[in-house]
C-alpha cells in the first residue's frame, strides 16, 4: 500500500511539474474551401512577402515565419511610458500555417508584440585577484556578452487585427484565383 501511495504522489507531482511548463499558443484561423494548400501557401508567400519584407517559408511543412523586427512607437505598450508619449522599442514576429481540411485548406495566423524592457548592465566585478587580467572570464561574471543577448523582452500582446487582415487578404486572394476569369466570387447562384 505504501508503495502504491508513493508512486501515485510521483506520477502526480510529475504531471503538475509538466501542466505548468505547457502553454496553449492560439492562433486565428480562416477556412478556404476549394482552395488547394500549396496554392494558399503561394498566396501566404506573396502575402507575407509584402507585409514584413524577410520571411522564411518551409513548403514542406506548409509554414512562414518572419523573424523579429524591431521599431519604436508611443503608445499601446502597456508600459508608464505610454502616459507621456515617451518612446519604447517593440518588435514583432509573425507564423502562418497552412493545413489540409477537407476539399479546401485552413490558413491559420499568430503575430505577436513583445516590447523591449531593459538592458542588463553589469557593475564593476568585486575582484579580489591583483594583477592586470581580470578575476573571472565573461562565462563565469555573465554567459551573455552581448547587447543582443542581455535585452529582455517581455510580451506585450497579439496583433489580432493584423492576423484578421493578413487573413482575409488571403481568403480575398483564394476567391479572386478561384473565380471564373479572375474575377472575384460572390457565392450567389444565378
Amino acid at each position: 500500500m505504501r508503495g502504491i501511495l508513493i508512486l501515485l504522489a510521483g506520477l502526480s507531482a510529475a504531471a503538475a511539474g509538466c501542466a505548468e511548463s505547457t502553454e496553449v499558443v492560439t492562433y486565428e484561423s480562416r477556412v478556404m474551401v476549394a482552395v488547394a494548400p500549396q496554392e494558399a501557401f503561394d498566396g501566404a508567400v506573396t502575402i507575407f512577402r509584402r507585409e514584413f519584407g524577410r520571411v522564411s517559408a518551409d513548403r514542406d511543412a506548409l509554414t512562414i515565419d518572419v523573424p523579429p523586427s524591431e521599431y519604436v512607437v508611443t503608445r499601446d505598450t502597456g508600459s508608464a511610458r505610454d502616459l507621456v508619449g515617451g518612446p519604447t522599442t517593440v518588435r514583432r514576429s509573425a507564423r502562418l500555417r497552412i493545413r489540409p481540411s477537407g476539399d479546401g485548406s485552413v490558413a491559420e495566423v499568430r503575430v505577436d508584440l513583445e516590447r523591449r524592457e531593459t538592458t542588463t548592465s553589469l557593475s564593476p566585478a568585486n575582484d579580489s585577484r591583483l594583477g592586470d587580467r581580470p578575476g573571472y572570464t565573461p562565462i563565469e561574471r555573465d554567459a551573455a556578452t552581448t547587447d543582443r543577448q542581455n535585452t529582455v523582452w517581455s510580451r506585450v500582446r497579439r496583433d489580432r487585427a493584423l492576423e484578421r487582415s493578413l487573413l482575409n487578404e488571403l481568403r480575398e486572394w483564394a476567391l479572386s484565383r478561384a473565380a471564373p476569369g479572375g474575377s472575384e466570387s460572390t457565392g450567389s447562384a444565378p
